[in-house]
């Protein structure tokens, strides 16, 4: 046994590889003792968190909606590590609305080890803060295509109608009206009911509605009459100091029926209610546009459909 073992020690293949395999099994075994204290590090995308921003205020700019932190140290440190654990603050307390403002971030951590270090991605961000605006507003459905062919679309209804809204005052001045998603009743021959979300794009220009969802029906009849008249638009309620212009002048009337009806163009009275403009000031012209409203002499059933083309006019009221 001595002997065969004397001849391995003393073969060539040994003496050349020997070395080599010591130190193959010396690299291993660092590598296992770095890795068991390896240091790492990992990068995470956050959120940025406002606190304490004071009452009647809406953030209307801000440079940075998220923030890159970098964490570094042992590997099973950091796999302990939780993003809702991290967050990187602006304090907003005193702030007041107008021009763009720098404020610092602070990081607030919570139940990570001592051992990880963690660092922000910038040091500061940018902020613009409006007054906050409330107000209820009405919801439009947007509704696209056309029944099947002999059918045609009553009067659409959407529950709630108004909701209440806020956000900052610039996107709130010129906001009279909230649009539902798109609803498409092509082809239908029945009444359709879906509940729709507003659009994406108040969401995105810091605009909060109250309701989530609004539940729109559309009646789809078969119906035995179609009449269309071009009718003129006359005015209700007018100032006395005031004078006014209309475009259109006339809008297309139409009526759909579930059984036929003897009608006219003088059955019908088209006119707005001028009492709804909104004067900003003595002796200031006033521009906007009113509903149309459309009556009928004749006696209507419930599923009869009386609407105008377009909807809204628009006024301007001018002093005499």
């Amino acid at each position: 046994m001595g002997t065969f073992y004397n001849k391995i020690k003393e073969s060539k293949f040994v003496k050349a590889h020997l070395p080599k395999a010591g130190s193959l099994l010396a690299a291993v075994a660092l590598w296992a003792y770095i890795a068991n204290g390896q240091i790492s590090e990992v990068e995470f995308r956050i959120p940025v968190t406002i606190k304490d921003l004071p009452s009647s205020t809406v953030v209307a700019e801000q440079s940075h909606r998220f923030v890159i932190v970098r964490l570094e140290g042992k590997s099973d440190s950091l796999k302990n590590v939780q993003i809702k654990d991290i967050q990187a603050v602006a304090n907003l307390k005193g702030a007041r609305p107008g021009a763009k403002k720098r404020y610092p971030l602070k990081l607030v951590k919570s139940n990570v080890p001592e051992n990880v270090t963690i660092s922000l991605g910038i040091s500061h961000i940018y902020v613009r803060l409006e007054n906050l605006v409330t107000r209820t507003i009405r919801v439009v459905p947007q509704i696209l295509g056309e029944p099947e062919k002999g059918y045609f679309a009553g009067q659409v209804s959407i529950n709630p109608e108004f909701t209440v809204v806020e956000g900052p005052q610039s996107e709130m001045q010129g906001l009279n009206v909230l649009k539902t998603v798109e609803l498409d009743i092509s082809g239908k021959d029945g009444t359709v009911i879906e509940e729709l979300e507003i659009l994406k794009q108040y969401s995105l220009k810091g605009i909060n509605v109250s309701d989530s969802v609004f539940t729109v029906t559309v009646p789809i009849s078969k119906y035995e009459g179609n009449y269309e008249f071009s009718i003129p638009v006359s005015f209700r309620n007018p100032g006395r100091y005031l004078d006014y212009r209309i475009k259109p002048q006339s809008v297309r009337v139409t009526l759909r029926t579930v059984q036929g009806l003897d009608v006219a163009a003088d059955d019908f009275e088209v006119f707005v209610d001028l009492s709804a403009l909104k004067q900003s000031g003595p002796a200031k012209k006033i521009e906007q546009e009113l509903d149309v409203a459309v009556l009928c002499k004749k006696p209507l059933r419930k599923d009869d459909w009386l609407f105008s083309k377009p909807e809204r006019v628009k006024i301007t009221a001018v002093p005499k």
